[in-house]
């Protein structure tokens, strides 16, 4: 199995010393992140080329990924119960093939056994997984983050507005932190969730609060890994 670790840990104070003020930055949300290994478990096989085309530009060094320590924890605390639900569903898969292969003749059955036993998908999602977070700085626990967070929590600003999430409230002042220290780049921050940074939940209208952060600091937020790369696409290719 592929190492899983992050390129660095770094303070908010080295984010201009360590990331490139001249390229595109995303910044993951912890769904986005273990939502490549639960590929399968999703059925989301469309969001696959979409996966491999930016990690293509973030092993390039064309774009700059970064996160939260705080995805970083939750991430560890989720992989390898997500892994073994993604290992159940391709082993289930192998033996739906293997049964009908047995009712099949030569050489049929035999194709399909091989086919059965050919499938690697759990490797290939850990693969990319592992390849995303070996290029990708984590940005450390600060006092100044958790006081922002903090003061979200209390005040019921996005994304705790309905319920007290300090842990999105700290990946979204991190973001906010990093995008301010950043000049004029495009600067993306990536999340599955929905219910806590849109309205109404579950489409892609970012709540009030939620807009104005991303316009004081000349970022953008997106809900989905198509909607990531699309934005990227246009900031590596600009019109003339």
């Amino acid at each position: 199995m592929a190492t899983i670790k992050p390129l660095k840990k770094i303070f908010l104070s080295q984010v201009g010393a360590e990331i490139p003020a001249d390229k595109p930055i995303v910044f993951w949300d912890t769904c986005s992140l273990i939502y490549i290994l639960t590929i399968a478990v999703r059925e989301s096989f469309p969001d696959f080329p979409s996966y491999k085309e930016v990690l293509s530009w973030i092993e390039n060094d064309d774009i700059v990924s970064v996160t939260s320590s705080i995805v970083w924890e939750e991430f560890n605390n989720h992989y390898k119960e997500e892994y073994e639900h993604a290992k159940h569903d391709v082993d289930k898969l192998r033996e739906l093939i293997r049964n009908y292969a047995s009712l099949q003749d030569e050489p049929v059955k035999s194709q399909l056994i091989g086919l059965a036993d050919s499938i690697n998908l759990i490797d290939i999602l850990v693969d990319i997984e592992a390849r995303v977070w070996n290029k990708t700085f984590v940005i450390n626990e600060e006092q100044k983050l958790a006081e922002l967070a903090h003061y979200r929590v209390l005040h019921k600003w996005s994304p705790s507005m309905v319920k007290d999430q300090y842990k999105d409230a700290y990946i979204w002042c991190s973001f906010l932190s990093v995008a301010q220290n950043l000049g004029r780049v495009t600067k993306l921050f990536i999340t599955d969730n929905k219910e806590d940074y849109c309205m109404p939940k579950k489409s892609t209208t970012p709540q009030p609060q939620i807009a104005s952060d991303c316009e004081a600091v000349g970022a953008d937020i997106v809900f989905h890994i198509d909607s990531l790369r699309g934005k990227l696409y246009v900031a590596l290719h600009p019109e003339p």
